[in-house]
Formats: structure tokens, sequence, C-alpha cells
């Protein structure tokens, strides 16, 4: 069974690269093959590198891509795995 993978790196020395997250999210490819992005965020004095690999099912739009980033930057989120209880409703024409 295939569910989205996340991964997550907070780098407080200020060591590593963005390629160590690209190598991370290789390794769980088969996670979510549909869809890669990585994402690089300075908080205070630490370096967070954000990764997460997509199994598109429900929104296949690129509306549903991770990771999450609030326009003034303060707030990131992953998540990974289904909203339970969660019901469509389609619309009525």
């Amino acid at each position: 069974i295939f569910m989205c993978g996340i991964n997550l790196i907070i780098d407080k020395k200020k060591t590593l690269t963005p390629d160590t997250i690209s190598i991370m999210s290789a390794t769980t490819h088969h996670r979510g093959p549909d869809e890669t992005k990585h994402q690089v965020l300075h908080f205070n004095s630490k370096i967070c590198y954000l990764g997460s690999n997509r199994l598109k099912i429900t929104d296949q739009t690129d509306a549903a891509s991770q990771p999450f980033i609030s326009e003034n930057l303060k707030y990131a989120l992953l998540f990974n795995g289904e909203i339970y209880n969660y019901y469509h409703q389609k619309p009525v024409n």
C-alpha cells in the first residue's frame, strides 16, 4: 500500500545542504510517486528542510501540493495520510 511520505530535517548547526532533503525524499519516493516537493525555511537560528512525496488520490491539483507555507512564511505544514471523517459532497447541478 502506498501513502504519502514526509521528510523533515531541522539543521541547528547549519551544516547541511538542500541535497540532503532531496536524497531523503528520493529514498521514500515509493511512498508518493506522483509528486515530490522540497522547501527550505529559515527559522531564527535554524534551517528547516521539508520534503514530501505525494500520492494524488482525492485532490489531484497543485493546490494540494505540500509543504503548505503561510503567506508570511511564519508557518509550515506537512502531513501524512488522510483526514478521517472527511466527506466530500459533489456539487448538485
